[in-house]
């Protein structure tokens, strides 16, 4: 009797024990220590993703058995998906993502609890109406550029090339890194011009001293026709924006929004014995048409930037166009439109105008 007692007892321990193992029923190989491995089919790197749903592929190996997947957005700890059994496919929820760059990572166990490394693929999260561009070292652009008329026409006969190329600088620039040069070249007059941007947070372009380089831009053609006897002194140089079209949350903005680009009270030039006030604000005019280029939807985003010289209370404004998209360069287009800077008593100075359009973009 004792031993039948005895019998009763270990049964449930028996059953318990037997119950112990992984999900699947499938008792854990003794000494496997090789780990998994698993790789994204779907999204591929750098996919461009315009919905609120990624859809996700993933193929998945062991020498015994994978048992789950596990799947974190943006490398965060806490997964956004479990899948538990093939096929290893699922769609995510993204739509709290913000527009631009993301990244998607898988990681598998087996049955006897081995992880895998983690495998990861970014994509870009493709906001409608919202910028996105972004700098590639090396990238280079041709452009088209006229010189235009009085009436803002183009004249022909002032046709050229000149080239845009993106170089990577390096260290910290007015504080902030990831600034790169922005060198054109103009073969015609022999001239090359660097500006230096970068992208911020929120995915709008910056430009290191943009009010002195269009000052320059300004003051260049009065020096060398005479009308200003040198270049004028500039002040420090400073970020500012030239493309602001995406709040603080980067999130796209209406059109409409206006902002300085010289400092208070603007920038001050000797015209002899008068001196003259340059002020520069920047306007988002609107978002453009979405033109279709080689298949892919590219959209166009317009900003202004008013120049104002003010001399003995008259004011001269000139206008200067620029056309952005996020593919495939920053700028497409840019149009300073012809003009004059009047000076009382002594009259009026002409502002020559220019077009420049991208070529790969015609």
């Amino acid at each position: 009797m004792k031993k039948f007692r005895f019998l009763l007892f270990l049964v449930p321990i028996l059953i318990l024990a037997a119950c112990d193992s992984d999900d699947d029923g499938v008792t854990p190989p003794v000494g496997d220590t090789e780990k998994p491995y698993v790789a994204f089919i779907e999204p591929v790197n750098d996919q461009q993703v315009t919905g609120d749903m990624l859809a996700v592929r993933l193929t998945a190996t062991d020498n015994e058995k994978v048992v789950k997947i596990e799947l974190t957005l943006n490398m965060d700890l806490s997964p956004v998906a479990t899948l538990t059994q093939e096929p290893w496919t699922t769609t995510i929820d993204i739509s709290a993502l913000p527009g631009g760059i993301n990244s998607i990572t898988a990681k598998a166990y087996d049955s006897a609890g081995n992880a895998s490394n983690r495998a990861t693929v970014s994509f870009e999260r493709k906001v409608p109406g919202a910028f996105r561009f972004q700098f590639v070292n090396g990238a280079q652009f041709t452009f088209d550029r006229w010189d235009l008329t009085d009436g803002n026409i183009k004249d022909e006969s002032t046709r050229r090339n000149y080239v845009s190329r993106y170089e990577a600088g390096s260290g910290s620039l007015g504080g902030e890194t990831g600034w790169y040069r922005m060198i054109s070249t103009d073969a015609l007059i022999n001239r090359v011009d660097t500006m230096l941007a970068r992208v911020d947070a929120q995915y709008n372009v910056q430009v290191y001293g943009l009010a002195n380089e269009m000052v320059r831009r300004f003051t260049r053609p009065l020096v060398d026709q005479g009308f200003l006897p040198n270049a004028p002194e500039l002040p420090e140089p400073f970020w500012t924006d030239m493309i602001r079209v995406n709040d603080q949350n980067g999130n796209p903005l209406e059109p409409g929004g206006e902002w300085d680009i010289t400092p208070a009270g603007g920038i001050l030039i000797p015209f002899g014995l008068i001196n003259a006030t340059i002020t520069m604000k920047g306007k988002y005019v609107k978002r453009g048409d979405i033109i279709t280029v080689a298949g892919k939807d590219i959209y166009t985003w317009e900003m202004l930037i008013s120049v104002t010289v003010e001399m003995l209370g008259n004011e001269s404004t000139v206008p200067v166009h620029i056309w952005f998209s996020d593919d495939p360069s920053g700028q497409i287009m840019l149009q300073q439109e012809s003009g004059a800077i009047t000076v009382p008593i002594i009259g009026s100075f002409p502002v020559p105008g220019d077009q420049q359009e991208l070529l790969s973009w015609n």
